[in-house]
């Protein structure tokens, strides 16, 4: 455990704006933000189903696998600055999400090394 609650806030920011949960009556799944760059400047997004739960599990358990998601390296980074865990496409090569690099650009640019 941490002495600061930063990351767990971060971890949960990520969780809500990262991760979704879609759910019918044969089971929850979780899906995952994909990010990619199919041209420079322009990021797509998609969603992507990454764990099946029965349809009868609970909220920690969802809220557990979910987490858990955060924690894969095939699917997230953990910035290298702020801290957060990103998609994967969203983190340049040294491991800074777009946010933290853009803000560290004069200027303020955009863009992923």
């Amino acid at each position: 455990m941490t002495s600061s609650t930063q990351p767990e806030d971060g971890d949960l920011e990520a969780m809500q704006r990262y991760t979704r949960i879609d759910s019918d009556p044969w089971g929850i799944r979780i899906q995952a933000c994909v990010v990619t760059w199919p041209t420079p400047g322009r990021p797509e997004s998609r969603w992507v189903t990454v764990g099946l739960l029965a349809p009868d599990a609970g909220d920690a358990a969802v809220e557990r696998t979910r987490r858990r998601f955060l924690k894969d390296p095939k699917l997230f980074r953990r910035c290298s600055v702020c801290g957060r865990p990103v998609p994967v496409g969203l983190a340049d090569s040294t491991g800074t999400c777009t946010e933290c690099a853009r803000r560290s650009r004069p200027g303020g640019g955009t863009g992923v090394n």
